[in-house]
């Protein structure tokens, strides 16, 4: 008896892996004036985001590893094949074409009132991203590239997915992870775009079991932006049209996933001998 008892168990309840979220959100939250009062980094500066990134996974790490959770099945840590990571690049340039036109249909539908204009501009956004020197590029590439796209995966698609599917369809598991995800970012003109990223995050990491391919496409996604903050206004608008993703490169984005998913659902399936699309809710 006492053998079972120190095997690790499988995965938290859907309650506990939220709470440890929350838990997350607030003591982030609490660490951003600890680093002014103690480094006086200002709360919108780069180096305030890059620990705020940084820190964010400590805590559900810390957790899991106490109540005996395989911190490598709860969050996701499987490997895969070099060709899956590959694929899921390009997916991830895709998705974050897809995105963007996305949150200009948001702002086109539901202009953003002047009095919010402070809480949701995207001139505060584009300071924050902004690199001026090679290290502020090392900087951002590290907090909005790495840590991010790796420890808000090992989160959502890792921990929080993975407790949801435990204890319901794997549909309504990808989908309320997405919106959860989408809510969290407390901007009401991402919530479409980034909840529909992440039912496509949900999905990759379902049928890898893994979090490495959601992890690179939110990776490229954040470099998508980091990019286009940081590129002369004249040279992105060789992309748009009348204030929106050219038709032509949103079509071949469009075709593009699709046959992204469709090679990463047939590669996931000669690399693990899983079952099909077909065979499965999603």
């Amino acid at each position: 008896m006492e053998q079972y008892n120190d095997q690790p168990k499988m995965y938290p309840s859907p309650g506990e892996a939220f709470g440890i979220l929350i838990l997350t959100f607030f003591l982030t939250i609490l660490l951003v004036p600890a680093l002014r009062m103690a480094f006086g980094f200002d709360p919108q500066s780069k180096w305030s985001l890059f620990w705020s990134e940084l820190f964010m996974i400590v805590p559900a790490v810390v957790i899991l590893a106490r109540r005996r959770y395989s911190l490598s099945m709860v969050l996701r840590l499987r490997p895969v094949s070099g060709r899956v990571l590959l694929l899921s690049v390009f997916i991830g340039f895709t998705l974050s074409i897809i995105g963007d036109e996305l949150e200009r249909l948001t702002h086109f539908i539901l202009p953003l009132p002047k009095e919010l204009e402070s809480l949701f501009s995207s001139e505060l956004l584009k300071n924050i991203l902004t690199a001026n020197s090679l290290p502020e590029w090392i900087l951002l590439i590290a907090t909005l590239m790495i840590f991010a796209g790796l420890f808000e995966e090992m989160l959502f698609r890792g921990m929080l997915q993975n407790a949801l599917e435990d204890r319901m369809d794997i549909t309504r598991a990808v989908i309320s992870t997405a919106i959860i995800f989408s809510l969290i970012h407390f901007n009401p003109y991402w919530v479409v775009p980034i909840a529909i990223l992440g039912v496509f995050l949900g999905v990759l990491a379902w049928k890898s079991q893994s979090i490495f391919p959601s992890a690179i496409v939110h990776a490229v996604n954040n470099g998508m932006a980091l990019l286009a903050a940081n590129l002369p206004e004249e040279r992105t608008q060789i992309f748009v049209w009348n204030g929106h993703v050219h038709p032509l490169i949103l079509l071949a984005a469009g075709v593009g996933l699709y046959y992204g998913m469709r090679l990463f659902y047939r590669f996931v399936e000669e690399d693990t001998e899983i079952p099909t699309f077909l065979n499965q809710p999603l």
